[in-house]
Protein backbone atom coordinates (compact mmCIF):
# COMPACT_ATOMS: atom_id res chain seq x y z
CA UNK A 1 0.00 0.00 0.00
CA UNK A 2 1.33 3.44 -0.95
CA UNK A 3 1.66 5.79 2.00
CA UNK A 4 -0.31 9.00 1.50
CA UNK A 5 2.58 10.99 2.93
CA UNK A 6 4.92 9.70 0.22
CA UNK A 7 2.41 10.59 -2.47
CA UNK A 8 2.12 14.16 -1.20
CA UNK A 9 5.91 14.50 -1.01
CA UNK A 10 6.27 13.47 -4.64
CA UNK A 11 3.34 15.48 -6.05
CA UNK A 12 3.68 18.72 -4.12
CA UNK A 13 7.42 19.25 -3.80
CA UNK A 14 7.15 22.84 -5.03
CA UNK A 15 4.41 23.63 -2.51
CA UNK A 16 5.39 21.67 0.58
CA UNK A 17 8.39 20.07 2.20
CA UNK A 18 8.20 17.43 4.92
CA UNK A 19 10.71 17.41 7.75
CA UNK A 20 11.21 15.01 10.63
CA UNK A 21 13.08 15.32 13.90
CA UNK A 22 12.82 13.23 17.05
CA UNK A 23 9.86 11.35 15.60
CA UNK A 24 7.87 14.51 14.85
CA UNK A 25 6.93 15.18 11.21
CA UNK A 26 5.89 18.62 10.09
CA UNK A 27 5.41 20.64 6.95
CA UNK A 28 7.22 23.74 5.80
CA UNK A 29 6.46 25.73 2.68
CA UNK A 30 9.26 26.46 0.17
CA UNK A 31 7.75 29.84 -0.73
CA UNK A 32 8.23 31.03 2.85
CA UNK A 33 11.34 29.06 3.69
CA UNK A 34 13.18 30.43 0.68
CA UNK A 35 13.04 33.97 2.04
CA UNK A 36 15.11 33.10 5.11
CA UNK A 37 12.99 35.55 7.10
CA UNK A 38 10.76 33.26 9.12
CA UNK A 39 10.52 30.12 11.18
CA UNK A 40 7.31 28.31 10.32
CA UNK A 41 5.67 24.90 10.46
CA UNK A 42 2.43 23.00 10.18
CA UNK A 43 2.43 19.88 12.34
CA UNK A 44 1.04 16.43 11.62
CA UNK A 45 -0.42 13.88 13.98
CA UNK A 46 0.07 12.18 16.43
CA UNK A 47 0.96 15.02 18.83
CA UNK A 48 -2.19 16.88 19.84
CA UNK A 49 -1.30 20.54 20.34
CA UNK A 50 -4.64 22.15 21.12
CA UNK A 51 -6.28 22.43 24.52
CA UNK A 52 -9.61 20.73 25.12
CA UNK A 53 -9.35 17.01 24.45
CA UNK A 54 -6.28 15.82 26.33
CA UNK A 55 -5.03 16.70 29.82
CA UNK A 56 -3.40 20.12 29.89
CA UNK A 57 -0.03 18.75 31.00
CA UNK A 58 0.05 16.39 28.01
CA UNK A 59 -0.62 19.27 25.62
CA UNK A 60 2.10 21.38 27.24
CA UNK A 61 4.54 18.49 26.95
CA UNK A 62 3.69 18.13 23.25
CA UNK A 63 4.06 21.85 22.64
CA UNK A 64 7.38 21.91 24.44
CA UNK A 65 8.70 19.06 22.32
CA UNK A 66 7.60 20.57 18.99
CA UNK A 67 8.94 24.00 19.92
CA UNK A 68 12.27 22.48 20.95
CA UNK A 69 12.54 20.91 17.50
CA UNK A 70 11.73 24.23 15.80
CA UNK A 71 14.06 26.24 18.02
CA UNK A 72 11.20 28.25 19.48
CA UNK A 73 10.50 29.04 23.15
CA UNK A 74 7.14 27.40 23.81
CA UNK A 75 6.39 29.93 26.56
CA UNK A 76 6.33 32.61 23.83
CA UNK A 77 3.62 30.97 21.69
CA UNK A 78 1.01 33.64 20.99
CA UNK A 79 -2.51 32.57 20.08
CA UNK A 80 -5.97 33.98 19.55
CA UNK A 81 -9.13 32.50 20.99
CA UNK A 82 -10.36 31.28 17.56
CA UNK A 83 -14.10 31.92 17.67
CA UNK A 84 -14.79 31.27 13.96
CA UNK A 85 -15.10 34.94 13.08
CA UNK A 86 -12.66 37.34 11.42
CA UNK A 87 -11.27 39.77 14.00
CA UNK A 88 -7.53 40.37 13.69
CA UNK A 89 -5.15 41.39 16.49
CA UNK A 90 -1.93 43.36 16.07
CA UNK A 91 0.59 41.52 18.23
CA UNK A 92 3.31 43.45 20.03
CA UNK A 93 6.00 42.34 22.42
CA UNK A 94 3.55 42.82 25.30
CA UNK A 95 1.33 40.06 23.86
CA UNK A 96 4.09 37.46 23.76
CA UNK A 97 3.03 34.17 25.33
CA UNK A 98 -0.72 34.78 25.40
CA UNK A 99 -2.36 31.38 25.00
CA UNK A 100 0.86 29.43 25.45
CA UNK A 101 -0.15 27.79 28.72
CA UNK A 102 -3.95 27.88 28.61
CA UNK A 103 -6.84 28.59 26.28
CA UNK A 104 -8.07 31.19 28.76
CA UNK A 105 -4.87 33.17 28.28
CA UNK A 106 -5.31 33.55 24.51
CA UNK A 107 -6.08 36.90 22.89
CA UNK A 108 -9.88 37.02 23.14
CA UNK A 109 -12.29 36.91 20.21
CA UNK A 110 -9.75 36.88 17.39
CA UNK A 111 -9.08 34.46 14.54
CA UNK A 112 -6.16 36.29 12.98
CA UNK A 113 -2.96 37.93 14.15
CA UNK A 114 -0.32 40.14 12.54
CA UNK A 115 3.06 41.21 13.85
CA UNK A 116 6.36 42.80 12.90
CA UNK A 117 8.09 41.82 16.13
CA UNK A 118 10.88 39.27 15.80
CA UNK A 119 10.99 36.08 17.87
CA UNK A 120 7.26 36.19 18.73
CA UNK A 121 5.74 32.98 17.33
CA UNK A 122 2.16 33.42 16.15
CA UNK A 123 0.22 30.17 16.34
CA UNK A 124 -3.21 28.75 15.64
CA UNK A 125 -4.69 25.29 15.97
CA UNK A 126 -6.79 23.51 13.35
CA UNK A 127 -8.45 20.23 12.53
CA UNK A 128 -10.09 21.11 9.17
CA UNK A 129 -10.26 24.92 8.97
CA UNK A 130 -7.92 26.70 6.57
CA UNK A 131 -4.70 28.06 8.12
CA UNK A 132 -3.37 31.02 6.11
CA UNK A 133 0.27 32.11 6.42
CA UNK A 134 1.15 35.69 5.36
CA UNK A 135 4.61 37.18 4.87
CA UNK A 136 5.52 40.66 3.72
CA UNK A 137 9.23 40.28 2.90
CA UNK A 138 9.58 44.00 2.16
CA UNK A 139 8.22 45.41 5.44
CA UNK A 140 9.23 42.27 7.37
CA UNK A 141 5.78 41.57 8.78
CA UNK A 142 3.75 38.39 9.17
CA UNK A 143 0.18 37.25 9.69
CA UNK A 144 -1.80 34.12 10.45
CA UNK A 145 -5.51 33.52 9.93
CA UNK A 146 -7.93 30.73 10.87
CA UNK A 147 -10.73 30.37 8.32
CA UNK A 148 -13.52 27.84 8.54
CA UNK A 149 -16.66 28.54 6.55
CA UNK A 150 -17.73 31.28 8.97
CA UNK A 151 -14.33 32.97 8.93
CA UNK A 152 -14.13 32.65 5.17
CA UNK A 153 -17.58 34.17 4.80
CA UNK A 154 -16.48 37.03 7.08
CA UNK A 155 -13.36 37.58 4.92
CA UNK A 156 -10.74 36.65 7.51
CA UNK A 157 -8.06 36.49 4.82
CA UNK A 158 -8.90 39.94 3.51
CA UNK A 159 -8.96 41.42 6.99
CA UNK A 160 -5.41 40.23 7.65
CA UNK A 161 -4.29 41.94 4.43
CA UNK A 162 -6.11 45.12 5.46
CA UNK A 163 -4.60 45.04 8.96
CA UNK A 164 -1.09 44.60 7.56
CA UNK A 165 -1.62 47.54 5.23
CA UNK A 166 -2.77 49.73 8.11
CA UNK A 167 -0.23 48.62 10.71
CA UNK A 168 2.90 48.17 8.60
CA UNK A 169 2.32 49.84 5.24
CA UNK A 170 2.21 46.46 3.51
CA UNK A 171 1.52 46.51 -0.22
CA UNK A 172 -0.74 43.55 -1.09
CA UNK A 173 1.29 42.84 -4.21
CA UNK A 174 4.32 42.15 -2.01
CA UNK A 175 2.57 39.56 0.14
CA UNK A 176 3.39 35.86 0.00
CA UNK A 177 0.43 33.76 1.18
CA UNK A 178 0.25 30.02 1.75
CA UNK A 179 -2.87 27.99 2.48
CA UNK A 180 -1.94 25.07 4.72
CA UNK A 181 -3.62 21.65 4.90
CA UNK A 182 -7.37 21.80 5.55
CA UNK A 183 -10.53 20.06 4.49
CA UNK A 184 -10.79 20.06 0.72
CA UNK A 185 -13.69 20.27 -1.73
CA UNK A 186 -13.38 16.51 -2.08
CA UNK A 187 -14.73 16.02 1.45
CA UNK A 188 -16.39 19.20 2.70
CA UNK A 189 -20.08 18.55 2.31
CA UNK A 190 -22.33 21.23 3.80
CA UNK A 191 -26.02 22.03 3.96
CA UNK A 192 -28.13 24.28 1.77
CA UNK A 193 -28.12 26.97 4.47
CA UNK A 194 -24.33 27.31 4.19
CA UNK A 195 -24.25 27.07 0.41
CA UNK A 196 -26.84 29.83 0.16
CA UNK A 197 -24.69 32.14 2.29
CA UNK A 198 -21.99 31.78 -0.35
CA UNK A 199 -24.65 32.28 -3.08
CA UNK A 200 -23.81 28.76 -4.29
CA UNK A 201 -20.35 29.89 -5.41
CA UNK A 202 -17.26 27.81 -4.68
CA UNK A 203 -19.34 24.65 -4.62
CA UNK A 204 -19.90 21.47 -6.58
CA UNK A 205 -23.19 20.05 -5.49
CA UNK A 206 -23.09 20.04 -1.70
CA UNK A 207 -19.30 20.29 -1.48
CA UNK A 208 -17.82 23.65 -0.55
CA UNK A 209 -14.36 24.75 -1.74
CA UNK A 210 -12.87 26.91 1.01
CA UNK A 211 -9.54 26.96 -0.82
CA UNK A 212 -10.98 28.75 -3.81
CA UNK A 213 -13.11 31.07 -1.69
CA UNK A 214 -10.06 32.22 0.26
CA UNK A 215 -7.98 32.57 -2.89
CA UNK A 216 -10.61 34.84 -4.41
CA UNK A 217 -10.72 36.96 -1.25
CA UNK A 218 -6.95 37.40 -1.43
CA UNK A 219 -7.07 38.33 -5.11
CA UNK A 220 -9.77 40.90 -4.42
CA UNK A 221 -7.44 42.53 -1.86
CA UNK A 222 -4.66 42.86 -4.45
CA UNK A 223 -2.53 39.82 -3.61
CA UNK A 224 -0.90 38.46 -6.76
CA UNK A 225 -2.17 35.10 -7.96
CA UNK A 226 1.40 33.83 -8.39
CA UNK A 227 2.11 34.67 -4.74
CA UNK A 228 -0.73 32.51 -3.42
CA UNK A 229 0.27 28.90 -2.80
CA UNK A 230 -2.40 26.36 -1.91
CA UNK A 231 -0.89 23.21 -0.43
CA UNK A 232 -4.01 21.35 -1.65
CA UNK A 233 -3.80 18.69 1.04
CA UNK A 234 -7.11 17.60 2.51
CA UNK A 235 -7.02 16.87 6.22
CA UNK A 236 -10.09 14.65 5.99
CA UNK A 237 -8.55 12.44 3.31
CA UNK A 238 -5.41 11.57 5.27
CA UNK A 239 -6.25 9.93 8.58
CA UNK A 240 -2.63 8.74 8.89
CA UNK A 241 -1.28 12.29 8.79
CA UNK A 242 -3.85 14.77 10.12
CA UNK A 243 -6.64 15.20 12.64
CA UNK A 244 -10.03 16.01 11.11
CA UNK A 245 -13.10 16.98 13.07
CA UNK A 246 -15.37 16.37 10.10
CA UNK A 247 -14.00 12.84 9.68
CA UNK A 248 -13.45 11.86 13.32
CA UNK A 249 -16.14 13.84 15.11
CA UNK A 250 -15.71 16.13 18.08
CA UNK A 251 -13.59 16.27 20.12
CA UNK A 252 -10.53 15.53 18.07
CA UNK A 253 -6.90 16.63 18.17
CA UNK A 254 -5.41 19.79 16.72
CA UNK A 255 -2.46 20.52 14.47
CA UNK A 256 -0.46 23.70 15.04
CA UNK A 257 0.35 26.38 12.46
CA UNK A 258 3.32 28.48 13.58
CA UNK A 259 4.87 31.56 11.98
CA UNK A 260 7.64 33.71 13.50
CA UNK A 261 9.95 36.41 12.20
CA UNK A 262 13.60 35.54 12.72
CA UNK A 263 15.68 37.87 14.85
Amino acid sequence: MVNALEVEEEMEAEKISWKEREGIRYLVFPQLEGTGLVVHAFTSRPPDLGFGRRPREEILKNRRQVCHILGVNFLCLTAGEQVHQAEVSTVGREDEGRGALSQEGAIPKVDGSVSNVSAVPLVLFTADCVPLFFLDPVKRAIGLAHAGWRGTLANAAGKVVSQMKTAYGTRPEDLLVTLGPSIGPCCYQVGEEVLSLFHHRFSDGRRLNLWEANREELLSEGVKDENIVNSEICTSCHSDIFFSERRDGSPTGRMMALLMLRS
